[in-house]
């Protein structure tokens, strides 16, 4: 925890340590503790936990530290408290796994207290780090939230890469939404003022390897249940880096917030990026959201989620070939994706292929 001389840290150690490490936390509002976040998208594996150290108090006002940057002088204070860096080297490589750093006052967007993950070169008695994030506290434990937490988390600790466009990498200067606020790792962190942050989406989960495959390439019905993070609906192309992904995010537990409710169908492509939006054959998404109401307004920057993007309650086709959207490979060939019979939302959610 960082402090500096105009923002003072409002809240104590173990409030800090409850919201992050806690089990069955659920106090100011917030859904739970970064902790059991990602133990349950995960769905189990990932037991992730903080030790507390602060608050360290910067000699300077905030705005200072916005493009001076504060973290080798933090961790030169925390390591002159003594503490064991051994507890932080999991591999006994002498890095330290992940650092942390959070500091007073509300979210200053603006240069290095923006929130962000990156690289560190700091060292001491034998171990140097490596991966770091920093976000805000709050001004007191009423506004803390662990959305963004969690968020930049995602970042050093999995290697997630953001779902939103910054529209202006890999060559793509046109602003998109990405994800919008469908998943942690686009916008959805704000879900709630973050107190309760989207999940992390089915294709993010998938690639860490958290998830078992069911996959649906055969004729037949189909059972989505909700916050069943541990597996994703899957039906394989004839290309190894393209495919689909269905899960139900229906308006319940961390989806309580989201604009829309019912069936979330994935376009993914490993070799794609969220910076383009155009839907070429060359230039596409990492992961898109199938918007069932066929406006693209993601895709447009028309809005970050709206209440037609998720499939619910339809009879009949209602994604292939010849739909809007459509269930075409980047390339504009037939995927032989065919959805069907979808029903309400809820906690088990039914579909045909």
């Amino acid at each position: 925890m960082v402090e500096f001389s105009d923002f003072h840290v409002n809240v104590s150690n173990q409030q800090v340590s409850d919201i992050l490490n806690a089990h069955g936390y659920d106090s100011y509002g917030n859904y739970c503790s970064v902790r059991d976040y990602f133990s349950e998208m995960s769905g189990g594996l990932l037991d992730y936990t903080n030790e507390v150290v602060g608050p360290i108090r910067l000699p300077k006002p905030r705005q200072y530290y916005a493009t001076n940057p504060m973290f080798k002088t933090v961790l030169d204070e925390v390591a002159a408290t003594g503490i064991d860096l051994s507890n932080f080297d999991s591999r006994d490589e002498n890095i330290i796994d992940a650092i942390s750093f959070i500091y007073a006052g509300r979210t200053l967007y603006q240069d290095w207290l923006w929130p962000h993950n990156h690289i560190l070169n700091w060292g001491h008695g034998g171990y140097r780090a490596n991966f770091y994030q920093v976000s805000s506290l709050g001004d007191d434990v009423s506004t803390m939230s662990i959305g963004t937490f969690a968020h930049e988390t995602g970042h050093m600790l999995c290697r997630f890469p953001d779902l939103y466009d910054y529209g202006s990498r890999d060559g793509d200067f046109e602003k998109s939404a990405g994800m919008g606020r469908f998943c942690l790792m686009s916008s959805g962190n704000h879900l709630d003022a973050g107190k309760t942050p989207a999940p992390i989406c089915a294709y993010l989960r998938d690639l860490a390897g958290w998830c078992r495959r069911k996959k649906i390439n055969r004729r037949g019905q189909y059972h989505a249940e909700h916050g069943k993070y541990n597996e994703v609906h899957f039906f394989e192309t004839d290309r190894l880096n393209e495919y689909f992904l269905i899960e139900n995010r229906s308006q319940l537990g961390l989806d309580t917030h989201l604009p829309s409710s019912g069936l979330a169908v994935y376009h993914c492509d490993t070799l794609g990026s969220n910076e383009w939006q155009g839907g070429t054959a060359e230039k596409h998404y990492q992961c898109g959201l199938l918007q069932a109401d066929g406006h693209l307004d993601l895709e447009h920057n028309a809005n970050v989620g709206d209440s037609g993007d998720l499939f619910s309650e339809r009879t009949g086709s209602f994604l292939a070939r010849n739909t809007a959207p459509s269930s075409l490979l980047w390339d504009g060939s037939d995927s032989g994706l065919t959805l069907r019979n979808c029903s309400a939302p809820g906690h088990l959610m039914t579909f045909e292929t």
